[in-house]
């Protein structure tokens, strides 16, 4: 449930009102690097007890959605009666702008210095303290009268980040007031938005006020006479008409000497106006009373119309954040093909409001780019104060100025070879080749964790002059970089082959112990944690906290149960696995010793019937033989030849024996070698045959005697 929690001036805890208390709505919204175009308002009911607090110039703290506290100043009050009841309505802004608007910073100087440094000093004087928490390469700067917030916005600029406040309270008061620069917020999560899936509604706003050619203005110049006394009032400006530009020598366009405006032709192709056969330029200006240097000028320029050229698209979708969340500065793709210009785009979210009521219910997140008509008053005014003091700044300085980089060739720098990328534990380490031309002025490395990204500012991690950098990053993650070099001019390389890494992977306690059991260990070690660290005895806890301690006992007794029979599961399953391997080896070795006895037991049943088929057609021809002798013997010599057949049959009655006995021996043989189990139905083949050629035999024998 969200609440709001109201401090006093003097940062004492006085209320906190929720829904349940009187709390109506609580709108929201925050842009990247900007003050809200709309500030933060909270309705209450105007007759509970606690709402006597809402009063001007006290205190408003909220979590907001990523959990980070925010606070808020109480400014304009509106009380209203009507059919819903008594209502107030509070109008805030955030205290950081109404605090740091208040603190001026005379004059500091920077060269070569920190972004830490110079945040330390514009926060000077104030309750808030600064803490940069991406490297930035070193950068020159002066804060001359200007107000802390303006500070930032320079911070900004020169060195790059992105920024966000919070603060932190500790009790019933706020401690630590805190503005954080950070290389960027949000991620690239690759989320994915689409109409009728998780966009309730979206719309697209296009501004076309395209400039096709700038003039451009410099640094202020003096009107003064011959005794040095100024002759009028009126401001000159350094221009860059002696500067010449051709494609042929490498600039970006042609521009002639004498020329005091800067053109693209694509632009003029395509938003030029046809006069007379011929297009008209759309002019505008560029002014920036930084610039000195003509030639730096027109740089800045051109750089200046690259953008002007370009229509302002600005789109609003309201999303459903319980399919997927979004935060600020996330890099996100939305997609709705129903126009006949379909919305196809990835780019950031660059603002999202919501009520603290229903957050998921009620988000919007707003992509592109900020349209120039959105503008808000206060941007005006401190827009105007910038002006005002860059104008006069060359009075202020007395002649002084920043290091200029003159005498430097404005030559494109070479690609980066030889990108390395190598993941570690919570940081990927990024080298290349360091090119030693003099007119290099830093590197810059963008990242994504989307492949084949297309890197813009959006993605930018670093820039520095040295050739590596170590990215901080969690564990488990797979990063894409691409690098590039940027002259002194501002002029950048090309980009970089693309490289991959990712960080280790930890195992964590849900793959470790499964979602269930590591949640309630999580839940116990929580009140592990109280009971340690002093906070809470014995002697404090009441017989119903005992009884859920007790309960909690057991559920830990439970848990280490579990685990416990957990592991013995596993200690089964592997022994069940080794005793089914150690099976598979003893099946392996008996097939072997199985395949050997029946190629032998074959060899041998083969031997046994080739003499039995022999013995058998010797004992046909003898029987022949027999028959043949007993009808054609002689009446007269029937004694004789009785007598002979007598010997014959006990001759053949020996044969028969001993090959008896040979079958028999064959017969053991086979028995010993073969098993009985695996070879049943070939023993009894094999004693058949011997049964048989016995009682050929013995029939035989019958018949002789």
């Amino acid at each position: 449930m969200s609440e709001i929690y109201i401090f006093s001036q003097a940062d004492d805890l006085l209320t906190i009102i929720s829904e349940s208390t009187g709390l109506i709505s609580a709108p929201f919204r925050e842009e990247i690097n900007s003050v809200s175009s709309e500030p933060f308002v909270f309705t209450v009911d105007a007759d509970a007890e606690r709402v006597k607090h809402v009063k001007e110039e006290n205190r408003v703290v909220f979590k907001d959605k990523d959990g980070f506290y925010r606070e808020m100043v109480i400014k304009e009050l509106d009380d209203i009666d009507n059919d819903d009841g008594p209502q107030t309505t509070a109008t805030c802004i955030p205290a950081w702008l109404d605090e740091l608007n208040d603190n001026f910073v005379l004059d500091k100087r920077y060269t070569e210095k920190e972004a830490q440094l110079a945040l330390n000093d514009a926060l000077a004087g104030t309750r808030y303290i600064g803490e940069v928490k991406v490297r930035l390469d070193l950068a020159s700067t002066n804060f001359y009268h200007l107000s802390s917030v303006d500070c930032i916005w320079k911070i900004l600029e020169v060195w790059g980040g992105e920024f966000r406040d919070t603060v932190e309270f500790d009790g019933n008061k706020i401690t630590v007031r805190k503005i954080i620069i950070d290389e960027r917020l949000g991620a690239d999560k690759g989320a994915r938005f689409e109409i009728d899936h998780n966009i309730e509604e979206i719309q697209r706003t296009v501004l076309s006020y395209p400039k096709t050619a700038l003039y451009g203005w410099g640094a202020n110049l003096e009107n003064t006479g011959d005794e040095g006394s100024h002759t009028d009032d009126r401001n000159e400006y350094i221009d860059f008409a002696d500067v010449e530009w051709k494609k042929s020598k490498g600039d970006p366009t042609d521009k002639p000497r004498g020329q005091k405006w800067v053109g693209d032709p694509d632009a003029l192709l395509q938003y030029g106006r046809i006069y007379k056969g011929q297009l008209l330029h759309r002019y505008g200006e560029f002014s920036n009373q930084d610039y000195k240097d003509p030639a730096k000028l027109l740089r800045a320029t051109w750089e200046a119309l690259k953008q002007a050229k370009k229509p302002e698209v600005h789109y609003k979708l309201s999303v459903d954040l319980l399919d997927k969340d979004v935060s600020l500065g996330d890099t996100a793709v939305a997609i709705d093909r129903q126009f006949a210009r379909p919305i196809e785009i990835q780019t950031r979210v660059i603002a999202i409001e919501y009520d603290l009521l229903d957050i998921e219910g009620t988000a919007v997140v707003e992509m592109g780019q900020f349209l120039s008509v959105y503008e808000n008053d206060l941007g005006r005014e401190l827009d105007d104060l910038k002006n005002e003091i860059r104008e006069n700044r060359s009075k202020w300085e007395s002649g002084g100025g920043p290091i200029t980089n003159d005498r430097f060739p404005d030559i494109k720098p070479d690609t980066p070879v030889n990108v390395e990328a190598t993941g570690g534990f919570r940081v990927i380490q990024l080298y290349w080749d360091y090119d030693e031309a003099v007119y290099i002025s830093h590197y810059e490395v963008y990242g994504s964790q989307v492949k084949d990204f297309v890197p813009d500012n959006q993605h930018l991690l670093w820039r520095g002059r040295v050739s590596g950098f170590p990215h901080e990053v969690d564990t488990d993650q797979v990063w894409y970089y691409r690098v590039r070099a940027v002259n002194m001019h501002g002029r950048p390389s090309d980009w970089s082959a693309q490289v991959k890494a990712s960080t280790v992977r930890i195992i964590s306690d849900d793959i470790l112990f499964g979602p269930d059991i590591a949640a309630e260990l999580r839940e116990l070690s929580k009140t592990a944690q109280i009971l340690a660290d002093g906070t809470v005895n014995l002697g404090m806890i009441g017989a119903d906290v005992t009884a859920e301690i007790d309960t909690a006992k057991n559920r830990a007794g439970e848990a280490v149960e579990k685990a416990n029979l957990a592991a013995s599961n596993a200690n089964e399953a592997i022994e069940e696995a080794q005793s089914a391997f150690d099976e598979a080896v003893n099946a392996h070795t008996i097939a072997g010793s199985a395949k050997t006895i029946a190629e032998a037991t074959s060899a041998l049943l083969d031997s046994v019937s080739e003499m039995v088929d022999q013995h058998s057609v010797q004992i046909v021809e003898n029987e022949r033989e027999i028959s043949r002798k007993m009808y054609t013997v002689d009446a007269n010599a029937k004694f004789a030849t009785q007598s002979q057949l007598t010997q014959t049959s006990n001759s053949l009655t020996s044969q028969i024996t001993q090959v008896q006995g040979n079958l028999d021996s064959f017969e053991i043989s086979a028995t010993n070698l073969i098993p009985q189990t695996a070879f049943t139905n070939e023993n009894n083949r094999f004693s058949s045959s011997i049964g048989a050629g016995r009682i050929t035999a013995l029939e035989i024998t019958e018949d002789s005697e």
